[in-house]
């Protein structure tokens, strides 16, 4: 059994750091996220700007500045909220090239990569760009997984990525409580029951329409489920990022 949990959730997925992408545009914004994951229980973040590696790449540099400003936040009001630095990697051609070159950073410094793709990503380009990152020895997390058709569509062949390449399944905490189209409900239900999800992330932009909901889709699928395995989406015990992240 898994025991209950001494500290609050892992958020593996949270745009927090401010002026580099569509999340916060000012520290005050981001402070104020902060206030608000701090409230939703949370006690672990890593941070996920965006990249594009044919595009758009924010600075290492700056990432930096601006997370020690947060983590200083936290010194101060938050003592037990940690950060950390990773990156929401849309897939594209030099991903592991710049991975290699700490151009684009991994998940708190892991060898896992969160990753993205347009949400009408076929199968076959699901299946090459998660074997190219695994053949250059990075694990995928699948950043907001209800959103590809080919996933949700096809629960066999998300397993089949799991299994050969170690895919995570990684679901926004939103998906849970709020309307969704019938599709993305039955993959939900039968991907819990079957246990391919791997981790439930806030995918966080804001203090408004994108902010962070752990606790209510924690409170909503601890009524459903086996608290437990709910647990486990919550906490994930993946060593690579957890040893980081403490």
């Amino acid at each position: 059994m898994i025991a209950e949990p001494a500290t609050g959730f892992i958020d593996i997925h949270h745009h927090i750091i401010y002026g580099v992408d569509d999340g916060p545009q000012t520290l005050e914004e981001a402070r104020q996220m902060l206030a608000l994951a701090y409230a939703d229980g949370t006690r672990h973040i890593i941070a996920t700007p965006h990249f594009n590696p044919t595009g758009y790449c924010p600075e290492i540099d700056l990432l930096q500045e601006r997370l020690a400003e947060l983590k200083a936040v936290c010194a101060d009001e938050y003592p037990d909220l940690q950060l950390q630095l990773g990156a929401e990697v849309l897939f594209g051609e030099g991903i592991r090239r710049k991975l290699r070159a700490g151009a684009i950073p991994t998940l708190a410094d892991s060898n896992y990569v969160l990753l993205e793709f347009v949400p009408g990503v076929s199968e076959d380009k699901l299946e090459r760009a998660v074997r190219h990152l695994a053949n250059g020895g990075y694990v995928t997390v699948l950043a907001h997984s209800e959103r590809y058709p080919a996933i949700t569509g096809n629960l066999k062949f998300t397993k089949y990525l799991k299994e050969k390449y170690g895919v995570l399944i990684q679901v926004n905490a939103n998906t849970f409580v709020s309307r969704q189209r019938f599709h993305v409900k039955r993959f939900l239900k039968k991907a819990l029951w079957l246990g391919i999800i791997d981790l439930v992330a806030s995918d966080a932009h804001n203090t408004k329409n994108r902010r962070t909901m752990m606790k209510n889709a924690y409170v909503f699928l601890t009524e459903k489920y086996d608290k437990n395995q709910v647990n486990s989406l919550f906490y994930p015990t993946f060593t690579d990022i957890i040893t980081d992240c403490r």
